[in-house]
Parts: C-alpha cells; sequence; structure tokens
C-alpha cells in the first residue's frame, strides 16, 4: 500500500512542517508502507531524488513565488500523474499550489488533510483561494488537526470537525544519543560570554524575533540572545539589533545543521519562542527544546496550540516585549526553577510528542482509510 506526501518543500529545504514530512515518510515505511513525496523546490527545473525506501521524492519545478506560495505548473502536472498509483494522498497544507493540483488531477482514493495552520498573515491569499480550500476540506476523507486547541479556534475547519481528528506532531529524540563535544566546545568558544537564550526559526513577521530584540534591550549584559535560521528578515533584523545601544547581545548564526543545532541547545540556559500570531500553530522548535530538556519561554497565542505545547514552561501575552524579558530574567536568574522546568519538559516530549507516537497514530489512520482497498 502506498502512500503519497504531497508538500510544499521537503528536505534539506529547512523549516518545522520539512522536517515533519520526512519524519511521517520514514515512519511509514518502518511501518511497512510506500511512500512517496511531492513537493516543490527552488528552481525551475523538475528532479526525482532517492526517498525513504524504495519510495521517490519528486521536487516539481516553480517560477517563483506569490503570497508565500511556489507558482508550479510542473506540480499540476506531476499531481495527475502520481495520485493514481496512492492508496493515500497525505496533503500538507496549507499549500495552495498543491490545492490547486489536486482539482486538477484525479480524485484520489483516500485523500487525508494535514491542518498545519490556517492560512493566517496572507489576507489576499484567504480572500483568493477560500472556494479552493473549502472544495479541498469538503473533498477530504479525513482532516487531521496538530492540537485540539487549533481545532476548536480555526473558522476555516468548523463546518468539518465531524471529520477532524488531532494528532499532535512529533520529532525524533534529539538527546537519545550524546551531543558532539567537538561541536559544543567549539560554540562555547564562538558565543559570547554568558548566560544563553537560544531561538530558531525562519526570519518571516510572525516568528516574533523583533519582539525577542526588544525584550533583549531589558536583558543584562551578560546574556547572550542567539537565533538560529535563515531566512527574507534576516538582514533587517540584523540591523535592528545592532542599533541597540543597551541590554543583552543578540547574535544572529543564519541557518545551521542539526549537529550545531544540537550543540546550542546543550550551552543554552532557556528557549525562547517569541512567535505573534495563529500562524504559528504548534512550535515544532518548542518540541525541540523540550525533547533536549531546555526551560521554555514562549508566547501564549489565543487560538494556537503552543500554550497547550508549553504546558511546563512560561507562557506570555504575543508582542509584549516587557512580558517576555520579565519571563527570561525569572528562568535566567533561578537556576532551580530552569532545571526543574527542562525536566518537566523532556518528560512532557516523552509522553506526548515523539515521532514514534505521531508515526504510530497515522499508521492506525491510514489503515482505516484503507481498508477495503484492493
Amino acid at each position: 500500500m502506498k502512500v503519497l506526501h504531497l508538500a510544499k518543500f521537503y528536505p534539506p529545504d529547512h523549516g518545522g512542517m520539512e522536517s515533519i514530512v520526512a519524519t511521517l515518510a520514514e515512519g511509514a515505511v518502518a511501518r511497512g508502507w510506500s511512500a512517496d513525496v511531492l513537493c516543490t523546490r527552488r528552481h525551475w527545473r523538475t528532479c526525482v531524488d532517492a526517498g525513504p525506501g524504495e519510495g521517490l521524492v519528486v521536487r516539481a519545478g516553480q517560477l517563483g513565488m506569490l503570497l508565500s506560495t511556489p507558482i508550479s505548473p510542473a506540480l499540476v502536472q506531476e499531481t495527475r500523474r502520481r495520485v493514481a498509483d496512492a492508496d493515500v494522498v497525505h496533503v500538507h497544507l496549507p499549500n495552495p499550489m498543491a490545492a490547486l493540483a489536486l482539482l486538477l488531477a484525479p480524485r484520489p482514493r483516500r485523500m487525508l488533510l494535514h491542518w498545519h495552520s490556517d492560512v493566517v498573515t496572507q489576507s489576499t491569499a484567504r480572500r483568493l483561494l477560500g472556494p479552493l480550500e473549502r472544495w479541498l476540506l469538503r473533498r477530504a476523507d479525513l482532516i487531521v488537526a496538530t492540537s485540539q486547541a487549533y481545532l476548536e479556534a480555526s473558522e476555516q475547519l468548523a463546518p468539518f470537525r465531524a471529520k477532524a481528528t488531532v494528532v499532535p506532531l512529533g520529532i525524533g529524540d534529539n538527546a537519545a544519543e550524546p551531543v558532539d563535544a567537538q561541536r559544543v566546545r567549539a560554540w562555547r568558544a564562538r558565543v559570547p560570554a554568558g548566560r544563553i537564550v537560544l531561538a530558531l526559526g525562519r526570519m518571516t513577521g510572525y516568528k516574533g524575533f523583533d519582539v525577542l530584540i526588544d525584550a533583549a534591550r531589558e536583558l543584562s549584559e551578560d546574556v547572550t540572545v542567539v537565533i538560529v535560521g535563515g531566512g527574507a528578515l534576516l538582514d533587517s533584523l540584523t540591523r535592528r539589533a545592532a542599533a541597540a545601544t543597551r541590554g543583552a547581545k543578540v547574535w544572529f548564526t543564519g541557518p545551521l545543521s542539526t549537529v550545531d543545532r544540537d550543540a546550542l541547545f546543550a550551552i543554552a540556559d532557556v528557549f525562547c519562542l517569541p512567535s505573534t500570531s495563529r500562524a504559528e500553530a504548534f512550535g515544532v522548535a518548542l518540541v525541540e527544546a523540550m525533547a533536549a530538556g531546555k526551560a521554555v519561554v514562549a508566547s501564549d497565542i489565543p487560538g494556537s496550540g503552543v500554550g497547550w505545547v508549553n504546558a511546563c514552561g512560561l507562557g506570555v501575552p504575543p508582542r509584549d516585549a516587557p512580558a517576555l524579558a520579565a519571563a527570561l530574567r525569572r528562568v535566567l536568574d533561578d537556576r532551580t526553577l530552569a532545571e526543574r522546568m527542562g525536566r518537566d519538559a523532556r518528560l512532557r516530549y516523552m509522553e506526548l510528542f515523539t515521532a514514534a507516537a505521531m508515526n504510530n497514530r497515522f499508521d492506525d489512520l491510514y489503515r482505516q482509510l484503507t481498508v477495503g482497498l484492493r
């Protein structure tokens, strides 16, 4: 039996959704499924790579980006070709180009919509694509949200809750193996001395790194805020941080490998997720910090799953730099509190957010959907 994942991008492209798609594809193969991935790439030419097991990763060429959406006639063509071979088409949303491709493709045997987030920040895209999105929701055999909180808050999902279920996102255990000691030493030598606040994610508006920079001005000078990731706003955020005349140092690393990320988790005193809107529906980086046993300070975003994920950490109102700074100071200044929060976060990860738990649940859903096929 075959699963076809239809996603926006796939590793080595960086991002929370990209890593989740890879984990799901690998998990399906480990449980006896065949798994292909169909996505876009940041180049005009389509290419085909080896995927998990004997599966393929088909990367459709794109002509460019519009409203955060890859414009890819090739994705439409590849979807038409490949949907008929799949028993379950697992669609990762938001992804307007994939929705258009499915509208023009043969009807899938079974279709599962994985609702990672509403379209929140792109109001123009939301208006233009609303009818296509509603068609896709009506057509789906099953809808999967990442938290009960997000499912209940989503206006788009409200008419379709009868065929929706919740499966929390899960990741591999980044603390299962020892951290590379040489990388840890290298990062300790590179990062300015003092206590470390770590944050990571794409440099885009809803991630709230501008708020974290403002909060850093209220932290003491022996603190370094290390922000990992790349994206369109990296240069402007770097300039904003450089303009600060007081407070903690803010240091941008750009994109990093998993090995380097884990080394930074090892030396960080606290992890911060300063996101500002429901576009941050879950927070994969938050779960990575929890798996590493780190105390977490995160925005408590109304209608998002972040507050539920971060039940063992400290929550602050989004876009409230003074509140964010106060919460970070509280954890930085109380090592006993930070250690307890980190232990509790690690336990919560093990209970709810492992890759195995997520993959086992999707294996069950795939089997339920395909009863009677073939």
